[in-house]
Order: structure tokens, then C-alpha cells, then sequence
């Protein structure tokens, strides 16, 4: 049985080199996810979440957009890969 790392060691393999941006971008959404946060707040605009790490991380409603597209693109490229 892999480990963690294994697993995602093989899949960057399987992928190639576009799988990169795809990890960084969830490793990004797993520090979000563990992260205390506070918010700002505009009125009728943009809401920021602000995590308190070092160093901190904004994140935008429209950021909330590009992440999804981009979650959406690896799972485009994955069901690809394992059509070969």
C-alpha cells in the first residue's frame, strides 16, 4: 500500500508536468482548510477571507471562481489520462 506521498507521487508520473499546478493549487486549498481566518468585508462587493498563517493568505470571491475552473481542468486532464 503507498502512502500519501507515494499516491501523489504516482499520479504527477501518470500525468506529467500540467499536474504540477494542479497540486500546488491543493495544497493551497488544504492550508486554506486548516487555517484560522478572519474576514473583510465590503459592502456589495468582494468578501476576503484572511487566514492567520505565516504568511497570510487572501482569498477573494472571485479567487473562489479560478480555483473552481481550475479543479475542473485537473478533472478534465485525470478522466483523459485514464481513458489511455
Amino acid at each position: 500500500m503507498l502512502s500519501k506521498e507515494g499516491k501523489i507521487k504516482k499520479v504527477k508520473e501518470l500525468l506529467g508536468k500540467q499536474s504540477h499546478k494542479y497540486f500546488k493549487l491543493y495544497d493551497l486549498l488544504k492550508k486554506i482548510d486548516k487555517a484560522e481566518y478572519s474576514k473583510c468585508e465590503e459592502f456589495r462587493k468582494n468578501v476576503t477571507l484572511i487566514t492567520k498563517t505565516k504568511p497570510e493568505i487572501r482569498v477573494k470571491t472571485d479567487s473562489l471562481n479560478t480555483y473552481f475552473e481550475a479543479t475542473k481542468e485537473f478533472v478534465y486532464l485525470a478522466h483523459d489520462s485514464m481513458k489511455k
